[in-house]
């Protein structure tokens, strides 16, 4: 197979961005190397409303096959919050859209693969566009998903909290509406808005896409989950036992949890605490030193479990969005 390269060529249009010098024409020729070169970029205004740039794609000069691969860089000159949203055109049709709410200081190279179908609704490669946009509303759109989330589970505060009266001793669960993909490193927190010591009544993690929302399966039973329990820190994947961290049992009491899908790993911290309830040097997800490994596969779905069988009332909510977090997230990680 002989690789095809399509590299911006030209500037179609353009509606407030400029390159690194602050000039605003032949564009494309700061994003057109052939090696990534961060001396040399684009940026938006400083408070986009939707700037918008539009790049003419080379011809390819030869037959294109998949697979399709578009990559780009992208983060944020200075703290903020903006979505960025890049678009594969042909003429004015767009072929896929990919929209980007986590970009921070430090820039991140994506790699985006058409599907067959996507690729095949391209008739013509010589009227290729890739476009970039840049606009408000950065905030991750992140909540509990209602259509993955077991009764007597109710939703509140945007499908942000979940509370429940525990009835009985099944277990009751609700996972978040985004994931975590592949080689991608995310943060987010649990606020324990009400809850104990009661044993084990509440486990927080992850979940695959084969999980099933039973009340038979509690989280981290099954290979397809991996559960964090409030009272002992003990976790569970698979079954088995697999660590043994800080109680997290108290109301007001935040759970940290950053998991990165490049090195399989996953750390939690209750509040300003330790990684995984050890010291920094032992436990830092920011440099990938400790943490607990595990084999699913993404995406990867926050999720968290009820399960006891005293009648109290517990209530959790999910900070996904990096605004409506209390602690900073480790370097490198950034919200859903």
């Amino acid at each position: 197979m002989v690789l095809v390269y399509l590299r911006p060529d030209t500037d179609a249009s353009n509606s407030g961005w400029t390159d690194q010098a602050g000039g605003s024409s032949n564009l494309y020729q700061a994003v057109d190397e052939t090696t990534e070169n961060d001396t040399d970029f684009i940026r938006s205004s400083s408070n986009p409303t939707a700037d918008i740039i539009r790049f003419r794609v080379s011809d390819p000069g030869s037959s294109v096959t998949e697979p399709f691969n578009i990559s780009y860089r992208y983060g944020l000159t200075a703290t903020g919050s903006l979505k960025i949203t890049a678009r594969l055109k042909q003429g004015s049709t767009v072929i896929k859209a990919w929209e980007h709410t986590d970009a921070t200081t430090t820039f991140q190279t994506v790699t985006q693969t058409l599907t067959t179908g996507e690729f095949a609704s391209i008739t013509d490669f010589n009227d290729l566009f890739i476009e970039f946009e840049a606009s408000p509303g950065g905030g991750s759109s992140v909540t509990w998903d209602p259509l993955n989330t077991a009764s007597p589970i109710s939703l509140s505060t945007d499908k942000l909290t979940a509370s429940i009266t525990l009835p009985n001793a099944s277990n009751y669960h609700t996972r978040a509406t985004g994931s975590v993909a592949a080689s991608s490193k995310k943060y987010w927190e649990i606020a324990g808005d009400t809850i104990d010591a009661f044993s084990n009544a509440i486990a927080n993690g992850f979940v695959d896409g084969s999980f099933v929302i039973d009340v038979l399966t509690y989280l981290g039973q099954d290979a397809h989950s991996l559960g964090y329990f409030n009272t002992s820190g003990e976790t569970y994947t698979n079954g088995s036992q697999v660590g043994d961290f800080a109680n997290f049992d108290t109301s007001a009491m935040v759970l940290c949890l950053a998991v990165d899908t490049v090195n399989s790993k996953i750390w939690f911290r209750v509040n300003s605490g330790g990684w995984n309830n050890d010291v920094i040097g032992n436990q830092n997800p920011a440099t990938n030193t400790g943490g607990l490994s595990f084999s699913m596969t993404p995406p990867l779905y926050p999720a968290l479990c009820f399960r006891s069988n005293s009648s109290a009332s517990y209530q959790l909510t999910g900070r996904f969005a990096s605004a409506s977090w209390t602690y900073a997230a480790p370097s490198g990680f950034t919200q859903l």
